[in-house]
């Protein structure tokens, strides 16, 4: 994208934040929404939650629902939680406290894993998978461009991923980074983040499946900009060399990837700090949506991944 032209557009930004500020002013005075509450007497159901990976022994939380009038804690602590390894049963899960459960055993690469939970009349079950591990490579380089009052920064991230496009696979990176749409400006044309990482949301993190992918290496481009005001001691030197770092990468179980795509929605809509950061959004978030679950008679999410420190070598 020309330096520019984003120059232009971030300062246009800028205005447009300033005078929407105002005007959401006079609409928080005036506005109102109505919500019916329906409440659902009936059983209440179990919730199973766990993210496992290779080299950690599971941990499973189990809860229930609860109407939000209940002001009891929802964990529970008397259910029998069993680990099954490719159909084969391996062990009962160990109570360790407050609604959490812990084996004694750890998940291993390309094996099938399913939890059978019961509690009090109760039973619910969920599988997933460990998915092979992925080779990847990064590198990045970085622009900056500056005028008398503001410093522009661009830095582009390029992964490279060598995996066998014949098997579903999906992909997790640049987790925390955290690509807000209003304030920072992210030039993100590469077709397979576009596809899957839900950017309209403001994800912390890129998601992505191989969909798209034409051969066995595959290489994702991610860009990322910033700005922030100039002082008489900016330095706009693109001679400067940074050092390399490494970025937490994933590689995603189908499970895992569908509850991030619903996760990342359901976030947005909350008045979490990323409305906060741009108040105007919370007129026009959308109703809750409804979450990813893998877990059958009963709600949460049994989802296994593996995951790389990625080191991203600067290229001048």
């Amino acid at each position: 994208m020309d330096v520019v032209a984003i120059q232009q557009t971030i300062i246009i930004i800028r205005m447009i934040n300033k005078i929407k500020y105002l005007i959401i002013l006079f609409l928080f005075c005036s506005c109102e929404k109505e919500i019916e509450l329906q409440l659902d007497e009936g059983q209440d159901k179990l919730v199973v939650n766990s993210f496992f990976y290779p080299d950690t022994n599971f941990r499973v939380y189990v809860s229930s629902t609860k109407l939000i009038t209940d002001n009891n804690s929802s964990y529970i602590n008397d259910a029998e939680v069993k680990l099954f390894e490719n159909e084969n049963y391996v062990e009962t899960l160990n109570f360790e406290s407050n609604g959490w459960y812990t084996s004694i055993s750890v998940p291993n690469y390309k094996n099938n894993y399913k939890i059978e939970v019961k509690q009090g009349g109760r039973f619910v079950y969920a599988s997933s998978y460990v998915p092979d591990s992925t080779v990847f490579f990064g590198e990045y380089s970085r622009l900056r461009t500056c005028n008398t009052q503001f410093v522009f920064s661009q830095t582009d991230y390029k992964l490279s991923i060598i995996d066998n496009i014949n098997e579903e696979k999906y992909y997790q990176t640049m987790e925390g980074f955290y690509f807000q749409i209003q304030e920072e400006y992210n030039y993100i044309s590469d077709p397979i983040v576009l596809a899957d990482s839900e950017i309209s949301y403001n994800p912390r993190s890129i998601f992505f499946s191989n969909t798209l992918f034409q051969s066995d290496t595959t290489h994702v481009v991610i860009s990322k900009g910033s700005v922030s005001n100039a002082t008489p001691f900016t330095n706009c030197d693109n001679n400067i060399i940074y050092q390399d770092f490494k970025i937490p990468t994933k590689t995603l179980s189908k499970e895992y990837y569908l509850f991030l795509k619903t996760w990342v929605k359901h976030r947005f809509n909350q008045n979490s700090d990323v409305n906060l950061e741009d108040p105007f959004s919370l007129m026009f978030q959308g109703e809750p949506i409804e979450m990813y679950s893998n877990v059958v008679g009963g709600y949460g999410v049994f989802a296994g991944f593996n995951k790389t420190e990625v080191e991203f070598i600067f290229i001048p």
